[in-house]
């Protein structure tokens, strides 16, 4: 699935599949911060981010983190 194609209207759905720690990963991703970074901010080990990060792009059906990011921040501009 490539994002930049995605109808607006289906962003939210997607969205809607992430629980809350998972979108706090990935906002924090989203601002810049690395695995690292994110690791320390919310206390939790890199590997936990990293597979924060995968079970999310498993759930939005998508490949990668740069496109994780790109959805989410589509979906943050439509908010």
């Amino acid at each position: 699935m490539n994002p930049l194609t995605l109808a607006p209207e289906v962003i939210p759905d997607l969205i809607a599949r992430l629980t809350p720690r998972q979108l706090e990963v990935i906002g924090l991703l989203a601002q810049g911060q690395s695995t690292k970074q994110t690791s320390n901010i919310l206390s939790i080990s890199s590997e936990t981010v990293k597979r924060h990060i995968y079970r999310a792009c498993q759930k939005m059906e998508i490949e990668n983190r740069a496109q994780l990011i790109v959805i989410f921040t589509m979906w943050e501009v439509m908010k």
